[in-house]
């Protein structure tokens, strides 16, 4: 099985289109969400790069990630 980037992605309404982030995601397969019999970890990294927003609410974690 191949994965392209579009299992991945996300409709960004930012952007106006769907978008990749930089990431790992874990593929995970079984008989049901109880029965997992194979897990991995995909590393993802996005090639655009979104422009960070910050508000009052916005963590110093967040402002450096």
């Amino acid at each position: 099985m191949t994965l392209d980037k579009c299992a991945f992605a996300y409709y960004n309404d930012e952007l106006k289109d769907w978008h990749v982030e930089t990431g790992e995601f874990a593929i995970l397969v079984g008989k049901s969400s109880q029965d997992i019999i194979l897990k991995d970890i995909c590393r993802v990294e996005s090639t655009v790069r979104l422009k960070k927003t910050y508000t009052m609410i916005t963590t110093i974690g967040d402002s450096v990630r």
